[in-house]
């Protein structure tokens, strides 16, 4: 593990000089830049939430808070996890021409997902103040932690992920589907008491997101209430992917140059 975050620090100025690139050449040109990062998640969050709010009869301004801290974990997870599984054969030029550690080009895709993170969050708590400024509580200071916990389970699958789609290259087509479904079976547009109260608990409550998304949205919304437990599996789940996928990651190493 020590050669892992070794490899990380030779290469960190490498690994800032592409985030930030990524970043600046997602917006070069554009009138608003970043600012789209804040008005597309509102957008999308408005136009659900009023939609769902009706179906599932519960008021807008009670709904929406619950709909946009659900949403903003989400989106770092599908987005992290989808732009990393492409993250090697992105940087194919990289590694088959230098030698810079491949463990970088991961990592790179999860930080530029967790940038837009930041900014889906600024857009969700400048909202929150407007709708319920009496809401905000020195619990919601526990969305720093629960946001390293949900970075590190991002870094963990987006390390697995970039290694299986160079061994299988269907994989990223499989995944698509995948998140889409695990999308529907997590509660992040609805209640968890909605498929409680149908007997479909269990879908998702051995869901991992669930907790990724839970202890995210719980600080978000200043929750009275702190779910140990649920700190504790998310813990748990996130270090053991980031682990799993250290040992694999180190295991292949530069060989992956032989699988492009």
């Amino acid at each position: 593990m020590f050669q892992y975050f070794e490899s990380l620090k030779r290469s960190r100025y490498i690994l800032e000089m592409l985030v930030l690139r990524d970043t600046f050449s997602k917006y070069k040109k554009s009138i608003l830049g970043v600012a789209w990062s804040m008005i597309t998640p509102i957008s999308m969050v408005a136009v659900i939430g009023l939609v769902y709010s009706i179906v599932f009869g519960i008021p807008l301004i009670t709904f929406l808070p619950y709909l946009f801290s659900g949403l903003t974990p989400w989106f770092f997870i599908n987005g992290a996890i989808d732009s990393g599984t492409s993250s090697y054969i992105i940087a194919e030029g990289y590694i088959t021409q230098t030698k810079i550690d491949t463990e970088i080009f991961p990592l790179r895709m999860v930080l530029g997902a967790f940038i837009n993170y930041i900014f889906m969050s600024i857009a969700y708590f400048i909202i929150y103040a407007l709708i319920k400024p009496d809401a905000f509580n020195v619990n919601m200071l526990l969305y720093i932690p629960g946001s390293i916990i949900i970075f590190v389970f991002c870094w963990g699958v987006s390390n697995i992920v970039s290694l299986i789609n160079l061994y299988i290259r269907d994989y990223a087509h499989l995944q698509s589907i995948l998140l889409q479904v695990l999308f529907y079976v997590t509660p992040v547009i609805y209640l968890p008491e909605v498929m409680d109260k149908r007997g479909f608990a269990g879908i998702y409550k051995f869901n991992p997101l669930y907790y990724m998304t839970d202890i995210v949205r719980q600080s978000m919304l200043g929750s009275m209430e702190i779910k140990v437990f649920m700190w504790v599996i998310a813990s748990i789940i996130a270090l053991f992917v980031f682990l799993i996928s250290i040992y694999f990651t180190r295991k292949i190493g530069r060989n992956i140059v032989y699988r492009f």
